[in-house]
Order: C-alpha cells, then structure tokens, then sequence
C-alpha cells in the first residue's frame, strides 16, 4: 500500500516536469488498481464504495495481485526515463521499484505465514474491522455493516481453504498457538443472540452503540430495531456458523500440530529462513 505515499512525494514537486508528470499519473493508477480490487482498503481510508463488502482472499485474486506487481514493475522500467525525473520523483521510483521486487520475490513464500496466530489472524482482524474502520453515520451505512455480518461465512471458507493448503503443504502452527486462537474464536461468538446471557455478544453491542448515538432523523427509531433485528439473525445464520467452522478446522489442526516452533520444520525451510533473514536486514538498513 506505498503507492498513496509513493503519488504524494511525486507530486510534491512535479510541477512542469512532464516525465515526472508522466510517472505520478502511472502511481495514480496502479494506487487505484488497488485500491478497486480491496474494499477493506477503501474502508480504512474513509472511502464507502465497496462498503458493504470483504477483500477476496482465493487464488485467483491473489495471482491477479502478483500480476499487477509484475506488469507494474515492467512498465515502471519501460515507459520512464529515470534520469528525467526530479528528486523526489526518483526516491517515488525507487520506492516503487523496491516495493514491487519485494512483493514478486516473496510470492512463491507467501504461504508460509500463518493465517491464524495468538497474534494475528482474520479470526481477530474482522471483529475489530467492524468496530473500528466500519464507521456508520447513516442508514446505509449501518446496512453495509449488516451486509458484512451476512458476508463473513463467505470469508471465512475462503480463510479455512487457504489455511488447509497451507496444511498440507506442512506448515501448520506450532500446537502452542491452537488454545488462545480457538477461545479468541469463541469469544466473538459469546453472548446474545448466540446465547441468553443478557448482555450482547461484542459485535451486536457495537452496531446498536453506533445506531444509537445517531439522530432520529437519519435513522428512525423503528428502521433502528429492524436493522438490528437484521444483525441478530446474521450473527446467527453467518458468523457463528462461519467461526464454527474455523473452530473446527483449528481443532483438526492441533490434533496434527507439533511443539516444534521454528521455520526448519517446513518443506525447504532452511532455504525459507534464510530469505526471510534477508528480507529483515533489508528493512533494518
């Protein structure tokens, strides 16, 4: 997601140069390229165009994205004349440049990250999505967030899908990490209207906070009850069955999982390990 910052440097000091011109046009585009194809990328920039949806997390989409990486680094190479840039157009090149040969040789790897850790994971990243980028300041808006409840399952089985190749490719989590994910799990699905507790379960609280503090006048009372009559049987009929399902495969996989924790356990994970030194001494420079 450098580009934005990569459009902004050019930009700063463009001005009458036509190939930096030129190259601040190509960011724009390849920014908005990504920007059409991640609406959880819209959202945390304030942008509600795909508000009511999640990014795409199958195979296809993730090829489409190392395609884009590949034509834009071709393209960045064939139509600019570095050395007709300005200053800052060239740190934006540079950047660019770097970024995209990064992504390209980190791709044949990209499976060997885990997708559900104590640490990190969609599991807790889409709770906390909603609750705070998910801003509702009108109806629709608190439609799409419905929507979004309704379209969590859909994310999750391409989560799991993803989770099981990795799988059987034998990168599978130490069995350490498998209790504090699979209660993490459990807490979002806690409370009403998963169970009669009385108190609402983490992300229902959230969309009637953020109804309530909002003006009759855009959204009426009745309209406020009925989209969260609307939550209720999402979080029933999508997310709980969508982190059942998460629990379960999470479940599978610790009955596989070993103790073993480092990056020498995986298919050429020495070969792994020692890219993955690379690509942190990069950063520490």
């Amino acid at each position: 997601m450098l580009v934005l910052g990569l459009t902004l440097l050019v930009g700063a000091g463009a001005e009458g140069q036509s190939e930096s011109d030129r190259l601040n046009e190509f960011f724009e585009e390849s920014f908005q390229r990504i920007l059409d194809v991640s609406p959880m990328y819209q959202s945390s920039l304030g942008i509600k165009k795909d508000y009511d949806k999640w990014d795409d997390l199958s195979e296809s989409a993730v090829t489409r994205e190392f395609s884009m990486n590949v034509e834009g680094l071709a393209r960045l190479r064939s139509e600019f004349d570095y050395g007709k840039l300005d200053d800052q157009a060239k740190i934006s090149y540079r950047l660019f440049e770097e970024q995209a040969e990064q992504y390209i040789e980190r791709f044949p790897w990209r499976k060997y990250r885990y997708l559900a850790t104590q640490m990190r994971g969609l599991h807790a990243s889409v709770p906390s999505f909603l609750i705070n980028t998910h801003r509702v300041s009108t109806l629709k808006d608190a439609q799409d967030y419905v929507r979004r409840l309704e379209r969590i399952e859909g994310l999750f089985d391409q989560l799991i899908v993803n989770i099981n190749e990795q799988a059987d490719l034998g990168i599978i989590a130490p069995k350490f990490v498998f209790e504090a994910v699979i209660e993490a799990c459990a807490n979002i699905i806690r409370g009403e209207p998963f169970s009669q507790t009385g108190s609402d379960s983490t992300l229902l609280a959230d969309l009637r906070e953020k109804i309530a503090v909002l003006s009759p006048e855009t959204i009426p009372e009745a309209e406020g009850e009925r989209l969260i009559a609307e939550a209720r049987m999402a979080l029933l009929e999508h997310v709980e069955p969508a982190y059942g399902k998460l629990i379960e495969t999470l479940t599978d996989l610790e009955e596989r999982a070993t103790d073993e924790d480092g990056a020498w356990k995986f298919p050429e994970g020495d070969i792994y390990y020692r890219k993955a030194l690379q690509w942190t001494s990069r950063y520490a420079r």
